[in-house]
């Protein structure tokens, strides 16, 4: 898992969120997917479970996800 796939999934979670549209849409608005974030979250939190992500990443992604959650 990269710093970049990180920070790209935060990026579509920010664009559903300004764009009042689902992260399926924003994967799939953004060239990607429509799983795209869904895996990616998968992944997170398994690494993180594990111990093989840092708490700077995580919170990172869990932050805008949870951000995203509060909105819907």
């Amino acid at each position: 898992m990269t710093k970049e796939r990180i920070e790209k999934a935060v990026e579509i979670i920010n664009y559903a969120i300004n764009n009042q549209i689902s992260v399926k849409e924003a994967s799939v608005k953004c060239g990607y997917a429509d799983t795209y974030v869904k895996n990616i979250k998968a992944i997170i939190y398994e690494k993180y479970d594990n111990g093989s992500l840092d708490d700077e990443l995580f919170s990172l992604f869990d932050e805008a996800y949870k951000k995203y959650q509060d909105g819907s």
